[in-house]
């Protein structure tokens, strides 16, 4: 799974660490572009170096973030939506649906009732059902 940006998140640091940080980022070659975008790259930094085995899925991260007391996650509803949609393509795709399939035919935004019907005709298709044609 790509590295979705599904938690906003605010907190209080020191300046001097998040200078030292950014300093690194661009002596490595990542200029980042927004705040928000030097905190993305910090902690993606971060956590790449630990060589730990990474969670296999938002919801795996988010209950063990949950499980910590660190669970409120998104407060202001903001990415609630991203969170929602990354979790519903796992689920996908561990049932063998490629959630992108429909994205890649289209060049527009879908809603999330376009796409919720995209995935039910996917579903009947490979159930067997009405191909469509």
């Amino acid at each position: 799974m790509s590295n979705i940006r599904d938690v906003v998140i605010e907190g209080r640091m020191s300046s001097l660490d998040l200078a030292l940080c950014a300093k690194y980022l661009v002596s490595i070659g990542m200029m980042p572009r927004s705040n928000s975008d030097l905190l993305n790259l910090c902690v993606q930094v971060a956590a790449y170096a630990t060589k730990l085995e990474p969670f296999d899925t938002v919801a795996d991260a988010r209950e063990y973030l949950e499980g910590m007391g660190l669970g409120k996650l998104n407060r202001s509803g903001r990415g609630r939506l991203t969170a929602n949609r990354a979790m519903q393509e796992e689920t996908l795709i561990a049932d063998g649906f490629d959630p992108s399939y429909g994205v890649k035919k289209r060049t527009k935004a879908i809603s999330d009732e376009e796409f919720k019907q995209m995935v039910e005709q996917a579903l009947k298709n490979s159930e067997g059902g009405d191909t469509g044609a």
